[in-house]
């Protein structure tokens, strides 16, 4: 069963398939390359906000981003560098390893070179899976960082 943060994850990927959009300052032929993509990550209706601390998500008044830039050449030993800013709380443990394993694949490089960075509004959602696997075990899932 594909859970809803899988779901975006892998809308997130699916975002990153090349053409990326080239950014201004990219340049035309070899060398260092700049491409930067946008991607919605607004939470489903019923999404679990700022870790359960704020009531679910009831209307979408402001959606929500990923954005964010990759730098491309083979001035670039070991592959493409991901930098990615999200419009959510924050994403940890296991969420945020798949956030950059799911990144790093859509553009072929490694997580390691995938940064990801949170806003950290109050009122948008966090993802942390590993929190998200021991609340299921003890019936409290869906609760704090992934949609029911």
């Amino acid at each position: 069963m594909v859970t809803p943060a899988q779901r975006r994850l892998r809308g997130l990927r699916d975002a990153l398939r090349p053409p990326f959009a080239p950014a201004p300052a990219a340049s035309a032929g070899g060398g260092l390359r700049a491409a930067t993509f946008e991607v919605d990550a607004t939470p489903p209706l019923g999404t679990p906000l700022m870790n359960g601390g704020v009531d679910p998500a009831v209307e979408i008044v402001t959606p929500l981003s990923g954005r964010g830039l990759v730098l491309l050449g083979d001035e670039l030993p070991g592959g493409p560098i991901v930098i990615c800013a999200l419009d959510w709380t924050g994403i940890g443990n296991g969420g945020h390893d798949a956030l950059k394993a799911t990144l790093a694949a859509a553009v072929g490089t490694r997580a390691e070179r995938v940064a990801v960075h949170c806003l950290h509004q109050h009122d948008a959602p966090s993802t942390d899976l590993s929190t998200e696997a021991l609340l299921t075990e003890h019936g409290l899932g869906g609760k704090s960082h992934n949609p029911p």
